[in-house]
């Protein structure tokens, strides 16, 4: 093996373990997602571990407020509802409506995460 390919072979096998670290950072631990939305808004949402993730709150974290929405059935994606409030998400998007299903916030995408504790 030439050098050039041994060093393209690290460089993708060291990118895999970062990638797989992390994933298994949020796998064990809390963590906190912040999205940036339609209209220059940003909320933010404290995940469970993921092993967690089907009966503990999350605590969504939008216009200087902290609301806990319990998991809730959804068809795909994830779904997390108070008495207010809808979370809708899937992969690295969501959106926020009212329990009436008024949309409040929308086109939200994943801008960093990081795991807590």
């Amino acid at each position: 093996m030439t050098m050039k390919p041994m060093l393209l072979a690290a460089l993708l096998l060291g990118a895999m373990a970062a990638q797989g670290s992390e994933a298994a950072e949020r796998g064990q631990t809390p963590f906190k997602v912040s999205y940036r939305c339609a209209d220059h808004r940003a909320l933010s949402v404290v995940y469970p571990a993921y092993a967690d993730a089907e009966r503990e709150p999350i605590r969504l974290n939008w216009r200087g407020k902290v609301y806990r929405l319990k998991p809730a059935s959804a068809g795909s994606g994830a779904r997390y509802v108070n008495l207010q409030l809808v979370w809708w998400s899937k992969g690295e998007t969501g959106f926020l409506t009212t329990r009436g299903g008024r949309m409040l916030v929308r086109d939200c995408h994943e801008v960093s995460s990081k795991p807590l504790g």
